[in-house]
């Protein structure tokens, strides 16, 4: 049975460094979920690898590009929408072996640090990830895949950042042992994430609405 993160979940997550402008302030970009994943993979009986995925979440990033270090990552997941393509698996995984949605209806991640590599174009960051009631560090390194404007009228003055994060946490490291090691303990995420500047008229785009 599998079971993620975020993140970054962190998820992510964590997931916003860049340094194309500067600006005067730290600017909140919305997580676009239509065009955003939270993935994981992990190892089954050394036959193959389950993939999963959360499909409610919701999450921000504070960017500073005058200083990225000073930006921020934060993202919530509903640990009950937990997807494997199994029901029966998912409710498994919903229960008290797992993630125990019942008693612990949300994963966070929320960023402490932020470190970009000398290309500026990637980093990792490092955040707080609590799950079932324990919280732990976990860095994922992310690399910025695009930034600026989609070529459709409708939208082509909504600014937008794409981000791909990778990261590997252990399950057992908050409370979930159960099959280990015939079922694996080392989590593998990957997670895409597109930000959306939804200040001023950008707020009514459908990208800036859950």
């Amino acid at each position: 049975m599998p079971f993620i993160h975020w993140s970054l979940a962190a998820a992510v997550a964590g997931l916003a460094l860049w340094v194309p402008a500067v600006s005067a302030a730290p600017k909140e970009f919305k997580i676009d979920r239509s065009h955003s994943s939270i993935n994981f993979e992990i190892d089954h009986f050394g036959f193959s690898r389950t993939v999963g995925r959360f499909n409610d979440y919701t999450g921000k990033v504070m960017l500073d590009e005058a200083d990225p270090a000073k930006s921020t990552v934060e993202l919530i997941i509903k640990t009950e929408s937990v997807d494997t393509n199994h029901k029966v698996r998912d409710d498994h995984l919903r229960n008290a072996d797992f993630f125990d949605a019942a008693k612990f209806p949300t994963l966070t991640f929320m960023s402490t640090q932020v470190a970009l590599a000398a290309d500026k174009m990637s980093g990792k960051v490092t955040g707080n990830l609590n799950l079932r009631g324990v919280t732990r560090p976990v860095t994922l390194d992310f690399k910025l895949l695009k930034d600026g404007t989609l070529p459709v009228p409708a939208f082509e003055n909504i600014r937008i950042a794409a981000f791909v994060a990778t990261g590997q946490i252990k399950r057992s490291e908050f409370g979930m042992t159960i099959g280990i090691p015939a079922v694996g303990d080392a989590v593998d995420l990957k997670i895409y994430v597109d930000i959306v500047d939804c200040a001023g008229e950008a707020a009514q785009s459908p990208l800036c609405k859950d």
